[in-house]
């Protein structure tokens, strides 16, 4: 990708914290006849400067007024179409030769499935004539704020940033306290409470469930094998009730919970004075020891240990932002 030719960093707003679900790209222009508008390419970032890759974390990329094709449909008043492959390339265009009286506003809306803690928005625009564009988050695809805005001729690479926020161990933040941050703005948080009935591991059945993540990040993709693995009803173990956790916070809502991998459950150990609330007692980690076992920790005096996944213990939800 060329360099950016622009840069935005929003200076008014230092209470704001850009935890949204939807990032939405208004386009207007003025005098451009003869061209159709095109978003090139479209980035999202977290808090530890990673891209939020589209495609494998199951985001939708929504273009309001465009449907799946280059030239979609007329800009501005149809139905939302998925874009191309729902990936970073994805090239949006609006599907009218745009002739020389003003057209009205394109929005492309890109939800990520979930809030995410967004530190940059990179876009790679193009319109043959002036234009400029608004870029707004939201959590609710309904209340939009300002993440900034940018005007230019031709192709346009442009970035809007912003610092993660200053934050701390056992913070309220999210949806829970904060658990774990990774040095970088990056984290996880866990539920304001843990689940008040013991659950077993199991759905019923001891299966490989391919559930063999130890180490911080792969709590989440345990605990979907295990899902995948077991099926059935989701609130009669202890991966399934944490998927099924749903809590709103500030008028948000956090439904992407998981188990925690072991090393992420020892983190709950590690910080428990901070977080607070937990049972003295064992908790499941969502890491597969064997057929029959899985690895469990008790989150007070920190042993651990690998038990029968058929035993009834505590489940704990975790979510990273």
């Amino acid at each position: 990708m060329p360099a950016f030719q622009g840069a935005f960093k929003k200076a008014d707003d230092a209470d704001v914290i850009w935890n949204f679900r939807y990032v939405r790209v208004e386009f207007t222009a003025t005098n451009h006849n003869g061209g159709r508008a095109t978003m090139e390419e479209f980035w999202a970032y977290n808090c530890s400067g990673t891209d939020i890759a589209l495609s494998s974390a199951g985001a939708t990329a929504v273009a309001y007024g465009n449907s799946t094709s280059n030239a979609a449909s007329s800009a501005g008043s149809e139905t939302p179409g998925i874009a191309i492959d729902n990936s970073e390339g994805t090239r949006w265009m609006s599907s009218e030769t745009i002739g020389t009286t003003n057209f009205d506003a394109i929005n492309w809306v890109v939800d990520l499935q979930s809030p995410k803690l967004l530190t940059e928005i990179k876009l790679n625009i193009y319109q043959n004539n002036t234009f400029s564009f608004n870029v707004y988050g939201s959590t609710d695809n309904s209340s939009w704020v300002s993440m900034g805005t940018y005007s230019g001729t031709g192709q346009t690479y442009v970035s809007f940033t912003k610092a993660a926020p200053s934050l701390a161990i056992g913070d309220s933040f999210f949806g829970g306290k904060i658990a774990y941050l990774d040095g970088n703005g990056c984290g996880f948080v866990a539920a304001t409470s843990d689940h008040s009935s013991q659950i077993r591991w199991h759905n019923g059945t001891n299966t490989t469930t391919g559930a063999t993540g130890t180490v911080l990040g792969t709590g989440l993709a345990n605990t979907n094998a295990i899902i995948s693995s077991q099926g059935g009803a989701t609130g009669s173990y202890a991966a399934g009730i944490c998927a099924d956790y749903s809590v709103t916070d500030g008028g948000v809502t956090y439904d992407d919970w998981y188990l925690p991998s072991e090393d992420e459950l020892n983190q709950l150990h590690i910080n428990r004075a901070e977080i607070g609330g937990f049972a003295s007692n064992y908790f499941w980690s969502s890491t597969e020891s064997s057929i029959p076992s899985a690895r469990v920790q008790h989150l007070d005096g920190g042993n651990k240990s690998s038990l029968s996944k058929a035993g009834s213990l505590y489940a704990q939800a975790v979510r990273t932002f």
